[in-house]
C-alpha cells in the first residue's frame, strides 16, 4: 500500500496489487480475526477506490464482504442491502462467480427471515446459472455452495444438504486434480530449467577446460621457445669462447715464432760481424 501511494508508482502493475484490492485483502484479514470495525473500514476504502477506477468486480466483492460482516454482527437488514448491491454490480459486469457468491448469502438471509420460498427461488436460480456457466472461479463457487449448505441446514432440508455437499466434493476434487496437474507442469518446467542450466554449466565448463588447455599449451610452447633460445645462446657463447681461445693460442704461437725468428736473426747478425 505504501508503494501504491508513492509519488511515482510503476505503471502497468497487476490489478492484484491495486490499492483497492489490497484494502479488500486487509478487510478479509480483519474479518477473519473478528475485528469487524477495522474490516468495515477497509472494505469501505476498497469500495471508494474501486469506484474511482471503475473496478466493478472489486466494488461487488467489497460490498458483499461488508454484508458478511454485518451478518456476523446479526444486522441482517444491512447485510442484505449491501449484499444485494454487490450482486447487482457483479451481474452487470459479468462477474458471475461473485454474483453466485452474493446470491448464496442472500438466500441464507432470506432463510433467516423465514422466507423459505424466496430463499429456495434464489438458490434454484443460482444453481441454474452455475450449471449454465463454464470456467467460473472455483473459490467463489465453493463459497456459494457452502453458504447453500448453511441455508438448507437452517430449514432442515437435509436432502438438499446432501446434494450440495456432493457437488462440493466433486468440485473440490476437480480443483485438487487441476492443482496437481498445474503443480506437475510447474515441476516439469522447473526440471527442464534445471536440465538446461546444467547443460549450460557443462558447456561453460568444457569451454573453460578447453581454454585452460590452450593456455597450458601456449605456456609450454613459450617455455620450450625460451629453453631453446637459452640453449642456442649458450651454444653461441661456447663457440665465441672457443674462437677466442683459438685466437689467443694462435697469437701466442705467432708471438713465440716471431720471437724465435728475431733471436735467430740477432745471432746470425752477430756471427756475420
Amino acid at each position: 500500500l505504501g508503494y501504491t501511494r508513492s509519488t511515482n508508482p510503476r505503471s502497468g502493475y497487476l490489478p492484484l496489487s491495486e490499492a483497492y484490492h489490497l484494502h479488500g485483502n486487509l478487510g478479509e484479514a480483519f474479518y477473519r480475526l473478528k475485528k469487524y470495525s477495522a474490516a468495515l473500514q477497509q472494505f469501505d476504502t476498497s469500495i471508494q477506490l474501486a469506484v474511482a477506477k471503475s473496478a466493478y468486480r472489486a466494488q461487488a466483492l467489497a460490498l458483499i464482504n461488508s454484508g458478511e460482516v454485518y451478518l456476523d454482527l446479526r444486522q441482517n437488514d444491512s447485510a442484505y442491502g449491501l449484499t444485494a448491491r454487490g450482486t447487482h454490480i457483479a451481474f452487470g459486469s459479468g462477474d458471475y462467480d461473485v454474483y453466485l457468491y452474493g446470491n448464496g448469502i442472500l438466500a441464507y438471509l432470506l432463510a433467516l427471515r423465514q422466507q423459505k420460498e424466496l430463499a429456495y427461488a434464489k438458490a434454484d436460480s443460482s444453481m441454474l446459472m452455475l450449471n449454465s456457466k463454464q470456467g467460473l472461479n472455483p473459490y467463489y463457487t465453493l463459497l456459494f455452495l457452502r453458504t447453500l449448505v448453511k441455508m438448507y441446514s437452517r430449514v432442515n432440508d437435509y436432502r438438499q444438504v446432501a446434494a450440495v455437499q456432493s457437488r462440493i466434493i466433486y468440485l473440490e476434487d476437480s480443483v485438487r486434480k487441476r492443482s496437481n496437474l498445474q503443480m506437475e507442469k510447474l515441476l516439469a518446467a522447473g526440471l527442464n530449467n534445471e536440465i538446461a542450466l546444467l547443460k549450460l554449466q557443462v558447456a561453460e565448463a568444457k569451454a573453460a577446460d578447453k581454454q585452460n588447455r590452450i593456455s597450458i599449451a601456449i605456456l609450454f610452447l613459450v617455455i620450450a621457445v625460451l629453453v631453446m633460445a637459452g640453449l642456442y645462446y649458450r651454444r653461441l657463447l661456447r663457440e665465441k669462447l672457443a674462437l677466442a681461445q683459438m685466437r689467443e693460442k694462435i697469437s701466442q704461437n705467432l708471438h713465440d715464432d716471431i720471437g724465435a725468428t728475431l733471436s735467430s736473426l740477432n745471432i746470425y747478425s752477430n756471427l756475420a760481424q
